[in-house]
């Protein structure tokens, strides 16, 4: 691996790029870090924050822009919504190791099948489960120590006035349609914002979740080798999850969905805030017992979705003391999964991990 040569955060002046690129100069205060983007302007402001680090001017969806990038980047890390997959194309050819955290449930199968035909040189990982991969890690930490996992439940608390960007809530686009799922070594196919439960939160906050398509429902079961996963989602207002329920079972939110209707949709679900927790429960049930973890990030969505992607990109440049991935991975595959626990840790999300209705598990 080439550690001297930069790596390049494609998106990496915007809400989550940056924060990506603090915490690889939190952690890594001597790597070279290029970020690409299509203002330099903005990129400058990161630039006199951070200090040494790389300017590219570069749009996703112009290739002649991608002659500015480095000539071997040590890897390449995915922000933004690439709707050509130019980027993937670009590290398929080149052999440049890729960390995505961008894809979801459609589009995260057809580039499954994408990297497979063209037998990659270089490491790919795919970190687009929820917040970079940080369901799947907590998904694959609860399984540790129980007897026989069959099945994983992932709940998500969202507060509306976090502070997020333009891409971490593009999925709200996507509550209409139908996505793809695994259960029992089938492919299914799940109608979204269905199949509720009531949610005991942390903070005796309870909400009423609904099923929603995040990737980690599809890759969990392949990788495990789990019955099923199941992920829903709550914000942290009732009226407007209940608002958004009605609305997807209705049909209505089909008809709101494309450009014209992009302020709307977003003015129902989204108040652009100064900041808020970011909160997960993940339950294991295994062979007559269950294992249970939270996660709270008072820093955000933003933070933890960055600290998801921190530990992707040590793992692919083979900074978390075992050799890089080859092909095609999961965050849930990872070597040590007690080790991106304590990065997770070290980053200040707080995680709790206790078993019930069993023996197995331990007190974290």
């Amino acid at each position: 691996m080439e550690r001297d040569n930069p790596i390049v955060i494609i998106g990496g002046y915007g809400i989550v790029g940056s924060e990506i690129a603090r915490l690889l100069r939190m952690f890594h205060p001597a790597m070279p870090i290029a970020i690409a983007g299509r203002s330099a302007e903005k990129a400058a402001a990161l630039q006199n924050e951070l200090g040494n680090v790389q300017i590219i001017s570069m749009d996703v969806l112009d290739t002649n822009s991608f002659q500015n990038l480095p000539r071997r980047p040590s890897a390449l890390v995915c922000t933004v919504n690439d709707t050509n997959d130019n980027i993937l194309r670009k590290a398929l050819s080149e052999g440049i190791p890729l960390v995505d955290i961008t894809l979801w449930n459609e589009p995260l199968l057809k580039t499954i099948e994408h990297v497979k035909a063209h037998k990659p040189k270089a490491p790919i990982i795919l970190a687009s489960s929820w917040m970079a991969g940080i369901s799947a890690i907590l998904a694959r930490y609860t399984m540790n120590g129980l007897a026989d996992a069959e099945s994983v439940n992932i709940d998500i608390l969202y507060a509306l006035k976090d502070k997020s960007g333009p891409n971490s809530i593009e999925f709200m686009d996507q509550f209409h349609k139908a996505f793809a799922v695994i259960e029992g070594h089938q492919l299914k196919w799940i109608e979204p914002l269905r199949d509720s439960q009531i949610t005991d939160f942390p903070g005796n906050r309870r909400f009423r979740t609904y099923r929603f398509g995040t990737p980690e429902q599809y890759t969990l079961p392949l990788t495990t080798g789990i019955h099923s996963a199941a992920t829903r989602i709550s914000f942290d207002s009732s009226l407007a999850t209940w608002l958004l329920a009605s609305l997807v079972r209705s049909g209505l939110w089909n008809l709101i969905s494309g450009n014209r209707f992009n302020g709307l949709r977003r003015a129902i679900l989204h108040s652009q805030g100064y900041g808020d927790s970011a909160m997960l429960k993940v339950e294991t049930r295994g062979r007559g017992c269950k294992r249970v973890v939270t996660a709270i990030d008072r820093k955000g969505q933003r933070h933890l979705t960055a600290v998801g992607a921190l530990i992707q990109i040590e793992r692919i440049l083979g900074l978390d003391n075992f050799p890089p991935p080859t092909g095609i991975t999961f965050p849930e595959q990872t070597p040590d999964i007690e080790n991106a626990i304590k990065r997770l840790t070290a980053c200040g999300v707080q995680i709790e991990s206790w078993p019930s209705g069993g023996t197995d598990g331990n007190k974290g």
